[in-house]
């Protein structure tokens, strides 16, 4: 006859161990902690960031420079598109890079974007006249929409949920520095090296993030492969550069009729498609329904006076780009 052992007191898990402790891990934070082990989690977030950081920066930094890049290159009545094209492009590309980094996985297409960032850098720095630099900002641009969308996907999948908001929350400070401090950046390099710089300066900054996402970041590919929502996706492009162009001549009301004619037809679009690039349950939240319009309102507000205010500043008052700058950030 045989005794039975000793048996485990409550809350002692079968194997004889301690009993567990902390909050439950959810699936996403267990996919979390397996790409942080095989991620150099350190140099990822500093990859990443530093494309976040270019992306803003170069939203901003150009304003401070119009006057020195029209006196070389001319066309006076262009210099608006230098800015427009790079927020054009970005605007429009920024949510499809979510669905192709779902598709294509995140490390690659990051890559890619900060890549042709980099490059088009490059030939904003070596354009001869207005023609060429628009169009090198706008292909800077077309590679800048995934250097804010993409970071903020694999900052999520790095973390686990406890520390995402942490981790979120330094990614908008981030933000927030290159936003304000564009100007001032944008004029130090304009009156030390020249306005040329101020592309330059993204070269060595995009090599460095690729060769650390490149080698440091290891995510796995998601398990699905959503189809692309390419209809979605044209109709969403068109309805922001039709915004986008609207903001700058509000008496074309043409504009604004094709402006909510294609914001129509993309909510439309989005109810039917398998994958839509925004799945319209998002709107069913409360929070995000005054998150959204709020977003927006700041944008216009924050990026209507860093663009306007410094070139006013140097025309109307005689300051150089250093001193706009200064006078623009009290």
């Amino acid at each position: 006859m045989t005794t039975p052992g000793p048996q485990n007191p409550p809350g002692t898990p079968p194997d004889g161990g301690r009993p567990h402790s902390g909050p439950p891990t959810t699936p996403s934070d267990r996919r979390a902690g397996a790409a942080g082990v095989r991620s150099n989690v350190p140099l990822a977030v500093v990859g990443l960031v530093l494309g976040v950081l270019m992306s803003v920066l170069d939203q901003t930094i150009v304003t401070i420079a119009l006057r020195d890049i029209t006196t070389d290159l001319g066309g006076t009545g262009s210099a608006g598109w230098v800015v427009t094209a790079y927020v054009l492009a970005s605007t429009a590309t920024a949510t499809l890079y979510g669905r192709l980094s779902d598709r294509y996985g995140r490390r690659a297409v990051y890559l890619a974007a900060v890549a042709a960032f980099t490059a088009a850098s490059a030939l904003c720095g070596l354009a001869q006249d207005m023609p060429q630099l628009v169009t090198a900002r706008a292909i800077q641009g077309a590679g800048a929409g995934a250097l804010f969308a993409v970071p903020a996907i694999a900052l999520a999948e790095l973390f686990p949920g406890r520390l995402r908001a942490r981790v979120q929350g330094a990614v908008g400070a981030v933000f927030a520095l290159a936003a304000v401090g564009g100007p001032l950046v944008g004029g130090a390099l304009t009156e030390a090296a020249g306005w040329r710089w101020i592309f330059y300066v993204n070269v060595p900054i995009g090599l460095l993030s690729i060769l650390l996402v490149a080698t440091s970041l290891r995510l796995p590919r998601p398990q699905a492969d959503p189809r692309l929502d390419v209809p979605g996706a044209i109709l969403l492009a068109g309805a922001a550069v039709s915004l986008v162009l609207l903001t700058g001549r509000p008496d074309r009301y043409g504009l604004i009729a094709l402006t909510a004619a294609l914001f129509a037809a993309f909510w439309w679009r989005e109810r039917r498609a398998e994958s839509p690039i925004i799945p319209p349950r998002l709107f069913e939240e409360r929070a995000l329904r005054v998150v959204f319009p709020a977003t927006a309102l700041l944008g216009v507000l924050l990026y209507g006076s860093i663009v306007f205010l410094p070139t006013y500043l140097q025309v109307a008052f005689g300051l150089n780009a250093t001193e706009a700058g200064l006078a623009g950030n009290p």
